[in-house]
């Protein structure tokens, strides 16, 4: 600060010199997300609060009969759900998410990218429950950072099945088909005795062939969900385990794989200029992401490591 004149800088009161410290760029992408994170914290209480002052004014404007009436409808549908997703647990279509990727080394399994994944399950959680459909959700690997995770955002009361085995512990591997973008065959239909595998996966720049060398040591199916079905600009597209989940829910009900992404993926990525899918970066989390760009070398030991891995793991 100048002093009166423009003269000489004067100390501030209370304040101490500290030298600069330049941050890393791990450091300012952790110090943004810091941010993102306290600023949608912030949003959701302020949300929260507004509906919960509206729905005092409506119970206000109501008679003592009306609000009797309107409770107890709440009841109901509260009761009606509940028996869905218990429905849904013991009969509906299996469907897994390995999260055995969360655990392990923190400078590779960064914490941002587990609070990233806690947040897509919360999401895909809540269209559980807003579907018709009928799944069983299973969360394998649930234990370490991720299960405390989920346990402190509420999962210990969902309606699906915790896991703190692995995937290959809890289920055997001749039922298992694990999805994922760089599977040989795309999926046709869904069958009643297969669990779909969706791999626990977040990562910022995502990695190619991560999820098929896992199914690889695992020795199990893999297929890809027909993105073909629809014009995209990216064919390696990489949808969240939440939007994954939805397209499940939105195949049983409409019976059509187009009708199914078209429906599921977010309407903000949808390339309305020709009816195909847009790869955006940003808003809830990234709804999809497209893989970063490899070398023609780089590229082609990709192709031979995702040839092996399908061998490997029994092609289609």
């Amino acid at each position: 600060l100048q002093g009166p004149g423009g003269g000489e800088p004067k100390d501030v009161p209370g304040e101490e010199s500290r030298p600069f410290v330049r941050l890393s760029k791990q450091e300012k992408r952790q110090l943004k997300f810091e941010r993102k994170r306290q600023a949608a914290r912030e949003l959701s209480q302020k949300n929260n609060k507004r509906q919960k002052k509206s729905r005092a004014d409506r119970l206000r404007a109501m008679t003592e009969d009306e609000r009797r009436e309107l409770k107890a409808q709440e009841r109901q549908a509260k009761t009606e759900l509940q028996q869905r997703l218990k429905e849904g647990m013991a009969s509906g279509q299996r469907v897994a998410v390995d999260m055995s990727f969360c655990h392990g080394d923190p400078a590779v399994n960064k914490p941002q990218e587990v609070s990233s994944l806690v947040k897509q399950l919360n999401y895909g959680y809540s269209g559980l429950k807003r579907s018709t459909a009928s799944v069983s959700l299973h969360l394998t690997s649930y234990n370490g950072e991720v299960g405390k995770l989920l346990d402190n955002g509420g999962a210990s009361n969902w309606f699906v099945h915790r896991h703190s085995e692995p995937l290959e512990e809890v289920f055997s591997k001749e039922e298992l088909v694990y999805l994922t973008p760089d599977a040989p065959c795309e999926l046709d239909t869904l069958r009643k005795e297969d669990v779909y595998v969706i791999g626990g996966i977040v990562d910022r720049t995502p990695k190619k062939g991560v999820s098929m060398t896992r199914a690889a040591e695992l020795g199990v199916r893999t297929a890809r969900l027909p993105i073909s079905e629809i014009e995209v600009k990216n064919k390696g597209l990489i949808l969240n385990v939440d939007t994954v989940l939805q397209v499940i829910q939105e195949w049983q009900r409409l019976g059509s794989w187009s009708a199914a992404l078209y429906a599921a993926v977010p309407t903000r990525i949808i390339d309305k200029g020709n009816g195909g899918l847009k790869v955006a970066r940003g808003g809830r989390d990234e709804e999809a992401a497209a893989p970063s760009p490899e070398s023609s070398h780089q590229q082609e030991e990709v192709e031979k490591r995702d040839a092996a891995a399908a061998a490997a793991a029994g092609g289609c």
